[in-house]
């Protein structure tokens, strides 16, 4: 693959996280942007997959969000 289609990629993901996390305290963002990356990687909406492809290890515990 074209390691400039790969960055162009990288940006614009980077972009769209940047956009949907701006008025959020940084745990919050932290936590959306490893639902959305596990979600890409997993290809998958459980919960228990989703962890297990975030980049960096994760507990995984039931919790409560308040948005």
């Amino acid at each position: 693959m074209n390691c400039n289609v790969l960055l162009t990629s990288g940006r614009t993901f980077h972009k769209f996280i940047s956009n949907i996390t701006e008025n959020l305290s940084r745990p919050r963002a932290k936590f959306i942007t490893d639902l959305i990356c596990g979600i890409i990687f997993s290809g998958n909406l459980i919960l228990t997959r989703i962890a297990s492809k975030i980049p960096q290890p994760a507990r995984l515990t039931l919790a409560t969000m308040v948005m």
